[in-house]
């Protein structure tokens, strides 16, 4: 017992130190561009901007949910909203009420990096138990030029958050096939 303890204790220690690492990697790697304070304009990042806009917007008039563009998309109603999810697009309005335009969006860009690199380590970690190989999968899936281009460069948000959570697809897939319950 007194062994099974001290492994679980270890084994909490070294976790830990994986997700500071993630979280230092992250904030060093996002501040360089909060520092710059430049947010390029290009492909599907003005659509996203426009819909985290409209959310902002309406956050601060005290409505929660949107339904109809009525302050974006040249105050036209457009019914995006009801037709294109929003619910992590609200994350980036809320950094907004509190942080500058350009600043939200790096935390945002951040978070979903954050996230991406633990959900890439429990992935693997879960397919392979081994730590050192889970670690490495996680940096090199999340800095992978093709998710920062998304992301960063080209701001297709959709296909940016679905990257986070690719690896947990790959992984229920592959959790059925061993047990046997597809042929």
């Amino acid at each position: 017992m007194k062994q099974e303890e001290h492994t679980l204790k270890k084994t909490i220690l070294i976790n830990t130190g994986i997700v500071i690492s993630f979280l230092i990697l992250t904030f060093i790697f996002m501040q360089s561009f909060i520092e710059i304070n430049k947010f390029n304009i290009v492909s599907d990042s003005s659509f996203h901007l426009s819909r985290a806009n409209e959310i902002y917007e309406n956050l601060k008039s005290g409505s929660l949910f949107t339904y109809i563009a009525t302050h974006t998309f040249s105050h036209s109603g457009v019914g995006t909203f009801l037709f294109y999810p929003s619910l992590f697009l609200y994350i980036l309005a809320f950094l907004r009420l509190i942080f500058n335009p350009i600043t939200s969006i790096y935390i945002w860009i951040g978070i979903f990096m954050f996230l991406t690199l633990i959900v890439a380590f429990y992935s693997m970690m879960s397919f392979s138990k081994n730590r050192k190989r889970s670690y490495i999968f996680s940096i090199i899936y999340t800095l992978i030029p093709y998710h920062l281009y998304l992301g960063l460069w080209n701001g297709v948000w959709g296909e940016y958050i679905a990257y986070t959570f690719l690896p947990l697809v790959f992984l229920g897939i592959y959790i059925p096939c061993i047990v046997g319950r597809f042929p």
